[in-house]
This record gives C-alpha cells, structure tokens and sequence, in this order.
C-alpha cells in the first residue's frame, strides 16, 4: 500500500455514533430514560444539549446511550447540566466531537418508515388531539391527548403541567420524543 492511500485513510473522519431521539438514556449501564431530542443554546450555538425528562437524572451524572435492542457497549453523551422539576426537562451538555446530533426519532419496527426526520414544532393545543411517542421499552405508540395541564407521579413526586395521552408507555419511555404526523388522517 502506498503511502498515500495510507494518509487518505488516516485522514478520514471516524465513525460517529447517532443518537436518535426515542433511543435509551442512562447513568451507568442501566437504561433509566430515553431520548427526546438535541437543541442548541441559544447564545452560544456550538454547546449542544440532549433533552430529555427532568426527573431522569440529577445535575452533573454523567449519561450513556444505548440504541434500540441493542445490548453492547453503551456511547457516553455528557453530563447534565441542568433539571427543571416543575416542567420536568433535563438538559444534558453533549460533550466531545463523536456524538452525531440528528434530527430523527427512531420507529426501527416500522417496515417502511424506520426513522422519522423532525421537521418542525408544533403546541399541542388541545383534547383529543392525535399524539405519539418513541420511547426506549415501549418502541413508537400513538394516542389521543386526554387533558392539557394534567398531573401524574414519579415516585414520590407529583409531576404537573403534564399533556396526559391514551398512548402505551412502560417505566424508562420518560423524556422519549413526542410527535405527531403532519399529515395524519383519522
């Protein structure tokens, strides 16, 4: 092999793992929370943060990643750096340069749709609206929203300003994307 071929593929980016939102969170090898989504800071555009349930973790735990059904090594994610309890978010600050921020939900059961691209945000503004979820254990589920500013435990912890839905959800779908098609039909 000549030593050009040799410098083209050392100078090749490395494989970056993609975190997909839906996809498992945790503090050590155990899955605790999923994925919802990456955003950047508003002032400072080059820190970026997974978002997921506020009442997943406590500030400073360092966060692995785990895609659906799989079972090897987890990618560490960063570190959290803020939890907001009473509209229960956590913001985890992504750090290095081999975490892959993309705008996608994992639904790898879908035969046809195995990813699906986030292409807005949109309130949910009402009852009975079409409403649906990735979440690590329970995988893509759908419902109807059943109140707006409802409550609901975790724990010991009484969690308010919640959307409450009619879709599945197990232990460890908290913090997973929630979504809605754009062009739903009933």
């Amino acid at each position: 092999m000549s030593r050009e071929t040799l410098n083209t593929l050392n100078n090749r980016k490395e494989i970056r793992p993609r975190i997909l939102g839906g996809e498992g969170l945790g503090a050590s090898p155990f899955i605790t929370c999923s994925m919802g989504f990456f955003a950047r800071n508003a002032t400072a555009e080059n820190l970026i943060y997974a978002v997921t349930a506020g009442h997943c973790f406590k500030n400073s735990i360092i966060v692995y990643h785990r895609a659906w059904k799989d079972y090897g090594n987890a990618t560490t994610i960063g570190i959290v750096e803020s939890v907001n309890k009473p509209y229960d978010y956590g913001l985890i600050r992504v750090m290095g340069e081999n975490i892959n921020p993309l705008p996608i939900i994992r639904n790898s059961d879908s035969k046809q749709f195995k990813e699906l691209l986030i292409n807005s945000d949109v309130s949910v503004s009402s009852s009975g609206a079409h409403l649906c979820k990735s979440g690590y254990f329970s995988y893509v589920t759908c419902g109807r929203v059943r109140a707006l500013d409802g409550f609901h435990k975790v724990s010991d912890t009484t969690v308010e300003h919640s959307i409450i839905t009619d879709g599945v959800s197990f232990k460890g779908d908290s913090g997973g994307s929630v979504f809605s098609y754009s062009n739903f039909k009933r």
